[in-house]
């Protein structure tokens, strides 16, 4: 596995045909560095009765931070002013609307309002950007162990994940709910069943929970109606694009493939803890090397997190998209390696990223509002 430092970039070029790779550690112009700087934090903070773990952060057009909090086990939304740090409880648990039942991930819907992937009941429960409730979604299929969310420009919602009748990690749902298509194969665990097939005994249902914690990875939605996928494990970052004409899936546009910064762990994601009864309880390890978010920078840099938990700190990268004709790929220019696990979840307006952090000592994540500084805007003919 290679060192942060020895990071291999793929490019991919079409010529008369066939393809080639272009090895981006040996690109003429060094990495540069840039910082990432805390503005606020609510560590600290006595925030609606007390934070504690944090699924999801997005800011609304009137600078409110709506946030996800798995309070209590059963979740709620709520609406933070970062100004005062009062949060307002919106979505509280149970069924009716606006309730939410374990909600998770979120995302700022095209017409400003907010919508929230609630895994309880497997729904989209939406909210005007005032915080009140819409309607909610009922997807058609559950999904297992999501690891990304987002409402397309083009219409209907993009989840990441395992499905158990799908060998697919990308779904496309309507705005109904309806599945329209997935795609892109999850990792294979090996003992894993096939998709839909039942769990025969422990090693299957043990390789079957590695591979779904290992499926699926960050979606960022773009203006146009496409979207960026960050891969989890083995790493890659694609831009997925409707087809044309509309209806025969998505076209799959490679920009960076990280192969060898980090591999899918397979059966290392499982942990087992042994209850007073005698009995096993089996959980995720999730502390491997992972990435985290990727986001479409307003300039239309690449901003790519990669989680270390094990070694206490987060890797942050900015590529530049190469978009001539007939090429595809992103060239690494500037790193920044921080001394603190964040996890991203949102890139605001002005750049700005909100992110979680975890205090080691009491468990409980802490919002926090992250700034950039030191990146160059992009040269002359950058789009």
């Amino acid at each position: 596995m290679s060192a942060p430092g020895q990071l291999v970039a793929f490019v991919t070029l079409a010529f008369s045909g066939f393809a080639c790779a272009l090895d981006l550690s040996a690109q003429a112009n060094p990495v540069g560095e840039f910082q990432v700087q805390e503005v606020w934090s609510t560590e600290g903070k006595e925030v609606a009765g007390g934070l504690t773990a944090i699924a999801g952060l997005v800011e609304a057009g009137d600078g409110r931070i709506w946030m996800v909090d798995l309070w209590g086990a059963a979740g709620r939304v709520l609406v933070l002013d970062p100004a005062t740090m009062i949060a307002t409880v919106i979505g509280q648990a149970g069924d009716g609307p606006g309730e939410v039942r374990i909600p998770a991930h979120m995302t700022v819907t095209p017409d400003g309002g907010v919508a929230v992937l609630d895994a309880g009941r497997s729904a989209i429960e939406i909210y005007e950007g005032s915080g009140a409730p819409v309607h909610r979604v009922q997807l058609q299929e559950p999904i297992l162990g999501h690891r990304g969310f987002a409402a397309l420009a083009s219409g209907g919602y993009v989840v990441t994940g395992y499905l158990r009748s799908s060998g697919s990690a990308v779904h496309y749902f309507d705005p109904n709910g309806g599945l329209i298509l997935g795609w892109s194969e999850h990792p294979v665990v090996p003992g894993a069943p096939l998709a839909g097939s039942p769990w025969r005994n422990n090693l299957e249902r043990d390789a079957a929970m590695a591979q779904i914690a290992t499926t699926g990875g960050w979606v960022h939605a773009r203006p146009d109606g496409s979207f960026l996928y960050s891969q989890a494990a083995p790493h890659k970052i694609v831009h997925f694009e409707a087809s044309s004409p509309p209806g025969n899936g998505w076209v799959e546009r490679p920009l960076v493939s990280m192969l060898d910064l980090f591999e899918a762990p397979g059966l290392k994601t499982l942990e087992y803890t042994k209850l007073d009864d005698g009995q096993t309880s089996v959980g995720y390890d999730m502390t491997w090397p992972r990435s985290g978010a990727v986001f479409e920078m307003s300039s239309g840099y690449i901003l790519n997190v990669v989680i270390m938990e094990q070694e206490d700190r987060s890797l942050w990268q900015v590529f530049e998209p190469l978009d001539a004709v007939g090429t595809s790929g992103a060239a690494l220019v500037m790193e920044a390696s921080v001394d603190r696990v964040y996890t991203p979840w949102f890139l605001c307006e002005n750049g700005d990223v909100l992110a979680t952090v975890t205090n080691p000592a009491t468990g409980v994540d802490h919002a926090v509002r992250l700034r950039l500084g030191g990146i160059p805007s992009r040269g002359v003919g950058s789009r």
